[in-house]
C-alpha cells in the first residue's frame, strides 16, 4: 500500500473526508507501521496511519469539475452528457505533439516515400511545413541534401524515435548478434566488427551494414548491439571480460560470456583463440592455471 501513496496523492480517510498527502511515509516509532500525513479538505493536517487511507477514484475528480462547469445546464440529461464527455475526454489517449526540428524518426519501409532508405534507418529532422510535413537528412541522396515526409505516414512508413540513440558501432567493436538473415542459428554470439558499412539487404528490405569476425567466421549482421564492460565475480575476485588475464604459466587468456551466460575462454595468440560453448570456463582457468593475473 506504501508503494501506492506519495506526496501530492489526493486520499479518502476511511474516519472520514477526504485529502491530500503532504509528507510520509514515515515509519512508526517501533517500525511496525507506516505514517502519512494528510491535509484534509478544510481541517489542519493530521497523521494517519496508512491502513487507514484509501486512494480515491480519478474519475470522481473529473466527474465533480464536470458537474462545476455544467451549471448552466437545466436537464438532467444535459447533466449526463456533460459528465460523459469529460469520461471520455479522461480516458482518450494523448495526441502526439508535432514533429519538430531536431526530432528523429525511424523508417519503417524500405524507399520509402521514394527516398533511398533502408528499414531502421534513423533521420533528422531538419526542417516542417505548415501541414506538418517535414524534411529529414538523406544521407544516401546524390540529388540532394533533404528529403521531404508526409506527416501522416506516421506508423506507416516512418515512426518517432523516442529512446535514446545508442553509441555508434564502430570497427574493431565487440557486438552480440542481435539480427543475422540466414545465420539465425549465430545470434546472441559475439563477434568483431570488421565494416559498419555492408551494402547487403535482403529481399524483405533489411539493411545488414555489419560484417563480423565470430570464431572466424564471416557473419553478415543487420542488429547487433555493443558489449559494453561484463564482469563475473568468481571467489570474491571480479574479471573484466574485456580484459586479457596471464595464467600462473606465462599463457595469456582472453574470456567471453557464451549465449546461454556461461563464461568461456580460451589461451594463446589472439589468432588461435577458439571461443566455443566447449571453451574452458573461467572457473576451470582460475582452478587449474590460476592465479590470473589482468595485463
Amino acid at each position: 500500500m506504501t508503494d501506492t501513496f506519495k506526496v501530492g496523492d489526493r486520499v479518502r480517510v476511511l474516519s472520514g473526508g477526504e485529502g491530500t498527502i503532504t509528507y510520509g511515509p514515515v515509519n512508526s516509532t517501533f517500525d511496525t507501521y507506516k505514517l502519512f500525513v494528510v491535509k484534509q479538505d478544510g481541517d489542519e493536517e493530521r497523521t494517519y496511519k496508512v491502513n487507514d487511507l484509501a486512494p480515491t477514484d480519478p474519475r470522481r475528480e473529473v466527474v465533480v469539475r464536470a458537474i462545476t462547469d455544467a451549471t448552466i445546464l437545466t436537464t438532467d440529461a444535459e447533466l449526463a452528457d456533460a459528465i460523459l464527455a469529460a469520461l471520455d475526454a479522461m480516458e482518450a489517449p494523448e495526441e502526439p505533439r508535432p514533429l519538430a526540428v531536431g526530432d528523429k524518426i525511424r523508417i519503417l519501409k524500405r524507399g520509402h516515400y521514394g527516398a533511398r532508405v533502408e528499414v531502421g534507418d534513423v533521420l533528422t529532422v531538419k526542417s516542417v511545413d505548415s501541414r506538418g510535413h517535414f524534411y529529414t537528412n538523406a544521407p544516401r541522396s546524390v540529388a540532394c541534401g533533404e528529403w521531404r515526409f508526409l506527416a501522416d505516414q506516421e506508423g506507416i512508413g516512418w515512426e518517432r524515435v523516442t529512446e535514446p540513440e545508442p553509441e555508434p558501432i564502430r570497427v574493431g567493436d565487440r557486438v552480440r548478434i542481435l539480427h543475422a538473415t540466414h545465420a539465425e542459428e549465430r545470434h546472441g554470439e559475439i563477434g568483431t566488427v570488421q565494416r559498419t558499412d555492408y551494402d547487403w539487404t535482403t529481399s524483405d528490405g533489411v539493411r545488414h551494414p555489419y560484417l563480423l569476425d565470430v570464431d572466424g567466421a564471416v557473419i553478415y549482421a543487420a542488429k547487433v548491439e555493443k558489449i559494453t564492460t561484463d564482469t563475473e565475480t568468481i571467489d570474491g575476485v571480479t574479471y573484466d571480460l574485456s580484459a586479457e588475464y596471464r595464467d600462473s604459466e606465462g599463457d595469456v587468456w582472453r574470456f567471453e560470456r557464451r549465449p546461454d551466460g556461461t563464461v568461456r575462454g580460451d589461451y594463446g595468440p589472439a589468432e588461435r583463440r577458439s571461443f566455443t560453448d566447449n571453451s574452458r570456463t573461467l572457473a576451470h582457468a582460475i582452478t587449474s592455471y590460476g592465479p590470473l593475473t589482468r595485463i
